[in-house]
């Protein structure tokens, strides 16, 4: 069954298992936490996925391989984080 599910991503390091070929829709602020939302088929077997985030000026590995996902300010804008997906090389 092709369905949207949420899920949290809690911290700065966050692991999720998707079924094969989920899409994430979009990375958003929810009761101020993040959540993510995914486009799955929940017939397909599971694969981990890792989700990263990083605050405005934090350094970022240079030996990852990100794919930016969203930014989202938080406290009226006074806290920033941008959400990345951590892909393999």
């Amino acid at each position: 069954m092709i369905s949207i599910h949420k899920y949290l991503i809690d911290g700065l390091r966050t692991t999720v298992n998707l079924p094969i070929g989920s899409r994430v829709l979009t990375v958003k602020l929810q009761y101020n936490q993040v959540f993510l939302w995914a486009l799955e088929d929940s017939t397909k077997p599971e694969i981990e996925r890792v989700f990263l985030v990083y605050g405005d000026n934090e350094e970022i590995p240079k030996d990852q391989n990100l794919l930016y996902l969203e930014t989202l300010l938080q406290h009226g804008g006074s806290t920033v984080w941008h959400v990345f997906e951590s892909t393999p090389t």
